[in-house]
């Protein structure tokens, strides 16, 4: 047997499928949380979180990992 032969006696249309769930239960999953995340009030603290000058001051550090 060739291995064309397998792959014509194979049923393989369940794999589509499966990546279809697959894929509409994560695009769920993270539509949810987009929507629940929006009723929290920390996501404007997270939302400039990376805007602060204070979350990683690196300016005390003169020494740029020698040991000395």
């Amino acid at each position: 047997m060739s291995l064309t032969e397998i792959m014509q006696n194979a049923d393989l249309s369940l794999y589509p499928k499966i990546g279809l769930i697959i894929f509409a239960g994560i695009f769920a999953m993270v539509c949810y949380r987009t929507l629940r995340l929006k009723q929290h009030t920390d996501v404007d603290r997270l939302a400039h979180l990376a805007l602060e000058d204070d979350a990683m001051d690196t300016s005390d550090n003169d020494s740029k990992g020698s040991n000395a």
